[in-house]
């Protein structure tokens, strides 16, 4: 992919406000798919007993892609 098209990609996810206050990053681009990465974090727990993440927090991350 072009570097042009890289730093748009970046951009776009740079400018989603869910996306940075969850902390994703975009971390491979490539033509037609594009990786993004999350990392486990305790304030986006959905159960406490079990430590799963909430799964508001990776149908966003599914849904940003």
């Amino acid at each position: 992919m072009s570097d042009q098209k890289n730093k748009i990609a970046r951009q776009f996810m740079e400018a989603i406000p869910h996306a940075r206050a969850l902390g994703m990053r975009l971390t491979r681009v490539s033509d037609g798919q594009a990786e993004i990465e999350m990392d486990y974090d305790a304030r986006f727990i959905g159960d406490p007993e079990t430590g799963v993440i909430h799964g508001g927090a990776i149908s966003a991350l599914m849904d940003t892609c």
